[in-house]
């Protein structure tokens, strides 16, 4: 079981999922255009999609594929 000092010590991150491949990126990766258009581009399988956020800690995201 974990106690309260454990789960304050998790810091949540959210990130954008690809709908297609599942490659996780930073909003801080996307430009102003992309954002307002609502339809952000995979660096990795190249298809676009609509947002699909995505809260992990930041520990398991360091495991995934995470554009830096």
């Amino acid at each position: 079981m974990v106690n309260d000092q454990e789960r304050s010590n998790r810091e949540l991150t959210h990130y954008h999922a690809c709908v297609h491949c599942g490659s996780l990126f930073r909003k801080e990766d996307f430009d102003a255009k992309t954002i307002a258009t609502g339809l952000y581009p995979c660096a990795k399988c190249g298809l676009d999609g609509p947002l699909n956020i995505v809260i992990q800690r930041l520990e398991d995201s360091e495991d995934e594929s995470v554009s830096a």
